[in-house]
């Protein structure tokens, strides 16, 4: 019976001490666990702070591109009106120079005729 004690002393402090333990890893379980929480909310906040700033990356691109289609639309319109005008003002050139030649041969024909005389 004393034998008996024993056994079932010897055996509470084993179960002691397996709960000790099982206690111990439960608490770096806990802890461990706490750490992977902590990192998942940071990871999720810089994964939302990074969508955010991409966002807003992409919105200024697209500003910028359309700013930068604006000037070159307004680059082609003034590019077409001065080569109409460039068109307007050879067509008056070339219209000049037909009336010029043909005042130059009104003169020719006046002064041969003033040299027949």
């Amino acid at each position: 019976m004393v034998q008996d004690k024993q056994s079932a002393f010897t055996k509470a402090e084993e179960n002691k001490v397996q709960v000790k333990s099982l206690k111990e890893e439960m608490a770096a379980q806990k802890k461990k666990s706490f750490l992977w929480v902590q990192r998942v909310s940071e990871l999720t906040a810089e994964s939302s702070a990074a969508k955010e700033e991409l966002a807003r990356a992409k919105q200024q691109a697209r500003d910028e591109a359309e700013q930068t289609q604006a000037r070159l639309n307004a680059a082609m319109s003034d590019l077409a009106s001065m080569e109409a005008s460039k068109l307007a003002a050879a067509s008056k050139v070339e219209s000049a120079k037909v009336q010029i030649a043909g005042l130059e041969r009104e003169l020719a024909a006046q002064r041969q005729k003033g040299s027949i005389w």
